[in-house]
């Protein structure tokens, strides 16, 4: 509970004010402000040295106990008669008319409208105003350190007209090297005789030196001498270090008061840098002095949070007048993005903004001026963008504003590489622009949409289709999350997404993630799948069951036919392919090395693949199988694979360093630690089992 006032007082050791409250006063003092400019000044009166920091809180305290003591809190009816009142008293009106108590209000004066600043730019052309050394004192005024409070006045007698100039030099630096911190050189018309009883308030500024200004006297108080003096902090005196009574060796730390303010006490403070600039009226103005759109002078309309200056006409939608109070340029509004931006696929042209109607004038006007018509908009641009690692399912619209603020050079390149007048055509990423596009956009409604919201902006299809779950994650929240595969895209292309992704057969992949897992390691996943809101109806659709058990198989016994587990995937050996087959099942059995040769076509990639995939159905190898292939024939042994050996789990080992990473730490192996991460390949752990690819073939390159 926040202590009360009298508390506040008697822990800060402060005189309380005892003021009894009239009923007069609870109807008077109806708001904050006007309880404080009452109070205050009796606070102040009682404490007159009592911190800012410690008034506003017993002030806070003092309006927290007056708001809770008011007998009229709440009485709408007692306020309203208060407030007809003051006003019959205050206007002297004879007859009082009947109020209703909703309508009466206390009599407050109306707040001061403050526009929105503005200046009177002079165009790009001109140069600001270098900043003096006094300004770079002043930003650095807060670490300040104590200087050493010498200054060199001026000299007891003028010097000759014929003095050399090495003279002066060799003087002047003799002087400068008395110290660092010197607040002025000897000049001619400083030298301050015969004006004992007189005061002279000077400022001397150095055309040469840190530009530091002062109020004090050029020549010490006790001989009337100028030279090295040391100024004091409460009075214009000045002394020579020898003239003080005792002497000084050096010049004191800190302030310093002369002989005199002590003795007499202090009657004068110097004027701080500050408020000298508040007396000139000079205000420092670091707005630009033309606007930021058409880079030209005039009256320009400034922003309160940076140095931007717009005309009114060149915003968008233009501004019928200087608005009132503070005022945010389009930059420091402008929302940021949600992502790094990795590629910017299109721009098109929107609709101007609506325009802003100008302050109506009042009904009851006699001199009533019809507003003048808004000022139209100008058409603004927008990016499709991709995210830099999101899919292609996250790509949206984007202002150009915002391009320009969070990826300039970006946004710069592609402007110098593209027309920025005129938007581009439309790029059918599948290159499917003639009557087949439009009959199966007629046929299926789910791809004309596809097509109007991604296709036509450079995006396949197929980098929209998953190809395979490889991870999941939990967030904070306890959500799923799932690395995707996408199909025609490398490894590196990789994306999080997260389980309530509305992606067409987005679950039946998932489902196979989790059956694959049941069948490697042994896991219950239906537990798993129902605490993740799926139907129960839904766990066993896509159910991979394990492989029937097939009695072993001599391999040297020859097929007269093909086998069952070749059949089931609807092809047909040929007979000289069945051959080959026989002759490999029987070499493998004998140990031999072989080397098939047959001639082109005849589908050496076909018995080869059927031949891994008899010894995986039969029980004699349970793999992993390494297959190194071509480059130009990699995509062809992926679709036989598909086609020959559907159990099979293919992994194909080839990409940049990124992919092959992503590939290591996500496809050999289920455990999360079985080879160090990172774009540099290492062993795979002894004690770790190989479990994803107990099943699969994998292509290295």
């Amino acid at each position: 509970e926040p202590k009360s006032s009298a508390q506040l007082m008697e822990e800060w050791g402060l005189d309380d004010v005892d003021y009894a409250f009239s009923e007069e006063d609870y109807h008077m003092l109806t708001n904050y402000k006007a309880f404080s400019q009452f109070l205050r000044p009796l606070v102040a009166k009682q404490n007159p040295k009592i911190p800012m920091s410690k008034m506003m809180t017993v002030l806070g305290a003092k309006w927290r106990e007056f708001s809770a003591n008011n007998p009229f809190k709440g009485s709408s009816a007692a306020a309203a008669a208060a407030a007809i009142a003051a006003a019959v008293e205050t206007v002297a009106v004879a007859a009082a008319a009947p109020l209703s108590t909703s309508a009466a209000q206390p009599l407050m004066p109306q707040p001061v409208i403050r526009k929105a600043k503005t200046k009177e730019g002079k165009g790009p052309g001109v140069r600001k105003k270098m900043k003096t050394p006094k300004d770079s004192k002043k930003k650095g005024k807060g670490k300040k350190v104590a200087s050493l409070k010498f200054r060199f006045g001026g000299l007891a007698s003028k010097r000759k007209k014929g003095s050399s100039s090495e003279e002066e030099e060799r003087e002047e630096s003799d002087l400068d090297s008395a110290s660092i911190h010197s607040s002025s050189l000897p000049s001619k018309s400083s030298a301050g005789l015969g004006k004992k009883g007189k005061r002279r308030k000077k400022k001397k500024r150095l055309e040469d030196g840190d530009g530091y200004e002062t109020d004090h006297q050029d020549y010490c108080e006790v001989c009337q001498q100028g030279g090295e003096i040391i100024l004091c902090d409460t009075c214009p005196r000045a002394y020579h270090l020898v003239c003080l009574d005792p002497e000084l060796e050096k010049a004191p730390e800190g302030k310093w008061s002369c002989p005199h303010c002590e003795k007499e006490g202090i009657q004068w403070e110097p004027k701080d840098e500050e408020e000298e600039e508040e007396e000139s009226g000079e205000e420092e103005d670091d707005h630009m002095e033309f606007c930021r759109v058409c880079k030209d002078g005039g009256e320009l309309l400034c922003c309160d949070t940076c140095p931007s200056s717009y005309h009114l006409h060149c915003l968008n939608p233009p501004l019928p007048e200087i608005p009132n109070g503070e005022w945010l340029c389009p930059r420091c509004t402008c929302p940021p993005l949600k992502g790094k931006v990795q590629r910017i696929l299109h721009w098109v042209w929107t609709e101007p903004p609506a325009p802003l109607a100008s302050a109506l004038p009042s009904a009851d006007s006699e001199f009533a001026i019809p507003p003048p018509m808004p000022l139209e908009g100008i058409p603004e641009r927008e990016f499709f963008v991709k995210w830099a690692g999101l899919s292609y399912w996250h790509c949206c619209w984007v202002k150009e504003l915002q391009l320009e603020l969070y990826h300039t050079v970006m946004f710069r390149n592609f402007q110098r590489k593209n027309d920025m007048d005129e938007p581009p055509a439309f790029d059918y990423g599948s290159g499917d622009e003639d009557g087949k596009s439009e009959k199966r956009k007629n046929k299926d409604p789910l791809y004309a949409q596809m097509e109007e919201k991604f296709y036509r902006y450079g995006i396949k299809p197929e980098w929209m289709m998953i190809h395979r779950v490889l991870n999941h994650s939990f967030d904070k929240k306890g959500d799923v999350h799932y690395l995707v595969k996408w199909k025609d895209l490398s490894y590196d292309q990789c994306t999080w997404e997260s389980g309530d992704m509305d992606i067409p057969d987005y679950e039946h992949f998932e489902q196979q993630y989790w059956n694959h897992r049941e069948m490697m390691l042994g896991e219950d996943t239906s537990c798993l799948l129902k605490r993740l809101n799926k139907k129960e109806k839904n766990l066993n659709n896509d159910k991979l069951e394990r492989p029937p058990k097939t009695p072993v198989v001599d391999p040297t016994v020859k097929f007269d036919k093909q086998p069952w587990y070749i059949d089931t995937t609807g092809g047909t050996l040929h007979p000289y392919q069945l051959e080959g087959l026989n002759w490999l099942r029987f070499s493998w059995a004998q140990g031999m090395d072989t080397i098939l040769a047959d001639e082109m076509g005849l589908g050496k990639t076909v018995q080869t693949i059927v031949f891994l995939y008899s010894l995986y159905k039969e029980g004699h190898s349970k793999g992993p199988y390494l297959v190194s292939a071509p480059l130009s024939t990699i995509i062809n042994w992926e679709r036989e694979f598909e086609m020959w050996a559907p159990d099979f789990y293919v992994v194909t080992y080839t990409g940049d360093k990124e992919s092959r990473s992503v590939i290591r730490e996500n496809e050999f192996s289920f455990e999360d630690n079985a080879i160090r991460t990172g774009k540099k390949v290492f062993r795979m752990k002894k004690e770790a089992q190989i479990v994803k690819s107990s099943t699969s073939c994998s292509h290295l390159l």
